[in-house]
């Protein structure tokens, strides 16, 4: 008379179950004895029993009260392409309700954002929201060079996305803007791979042959003549590379004595002992220059200083 098992929909009070069975003219459910009559309202899950009685016989019927369970729909969805197609589960008779209206089963999603879909059945309903994330996805970096570090400035939106720096199918580094120490003048490629979730993906390439690499951005003179006249009156170190500006750098005799040192490039030597701020003979000097960190990179030279 009663199936064994009863679905109600969770969240609706007016659960009711009826034995239509005219057989039947006298009847006590279980939670509520003195009501005499055919049908009866649920208004929890669990088992229940009714006892019907007819002209000649009584039955006792049990049954197990449970809610229409409904499928999960959808967890955080990434997708990569330019949109993609969700399809609700629901029963076959089932009824599909999303947020924009659409009744479909289906729904075309482009756009990052908060979704839902209501899937209706009988008197039940179960409303799922979820989050889409459309990544868009485009690598892209810039960099500038003092040789041989090379600082890579990464212009792809961060937010949640591993980067992979490949050099030559080696993994450099996964930090988001790398300080690398690249090998000058190779005419390889370096990638930025950007990717988000387990599929999205866009790679960045340069090609290093395009780039004209300085292997040493230090400029200097190798003669000068301090005699007042306005030319060539200092020794002094240009840089090649306008990110080069980190230096240190010192001009000693020949004996080894410390007759200038500077940590800018805007100082120059006059031909004077900065100590006793005496004029040194004319002759050769020898200097040495660090840049980068000022520890790193180190050049030497000599210097001719000729007064006349």
């Amino acid at each position: 008379y009663i199936p064994d098992e009863v679905f109600i929909c969770e969240g609706v009070e007016d659960s009711t179950i009826k034995i239509n069975d005219k057989r039947f003219v006298r009847f006590e459910w279980m939670d509520n004895p003195g009501l005499n009559t055919n049908s009866f309202q649920i208004i929890d899950t669990g088992t229940y029993w009714v006892e019907a009685t007819g002209k000649y016989c009584s039955t006792r019927d049990t049954f197990n009260v449970k809610y229409h369970e409904f499928p999960k729909q959808f967890d955080k969805i990434v997708f990569c392409e330019d949109d993609t197609l969700l399809v609700a589960q629901g029963r076959p008779s089932a009824k599909f309700l999303w947020d924009n209206g659409s009744t479909l089963q289906t729904r075309k999603i482009e756009e990052t954002g908060l979704y839902w879909v209501e899937v209706h059945y009988k008197k039940c309903f179960d409303r799922d929201s979820f989050l889409a994330i459309h990544p868009r996805l485009q690598a892209g970096f810039e960099f500038t060079q003092c040789p041989p570090i090379v600082k890579f400035n990464n212009q792809t939106d961060p937010r949640e996305v591993r980067f992979s720096w490949v050099y030559e199918g080696n993994e450099l580094s996964t930090s988001t803007a790398p300080i690398l120490n690249y090998p000058i003048g190779n005419t390889s490629k370096i990638d930025l791979i950007a990717s988000y979730g387990l599929g999205c993906s866009d790679t960045f390439e340069v090609d290093l042959s395009s780039i004209d690499f300085v292997p040493h951005p230090i400029k200097y003179y190798n003669v000068f003549t301090p005699n007042g006249d306005g030319y060539n009156d200092c020794f002094h170190f240009e840089t090649l590379v306008e990110e080069c500006t980190d230096i240190y750098w010192i001009v000693y005799n020949r004996w080894g004595e410390l007759l200038f040192e500077s940590e800018t490039l805007l100082e120059c030597w006059n031909g004077r002992d900065m100590k006793t701020n005496k004029l040194v003979p004319e002759g050769t000097y020898f200097w040495l220059a660090r840049y980068q960190n000022k520890n790193e990179n180190e050049l030497s030279g000599t210097v001719q200083l000729i007064r006349d």
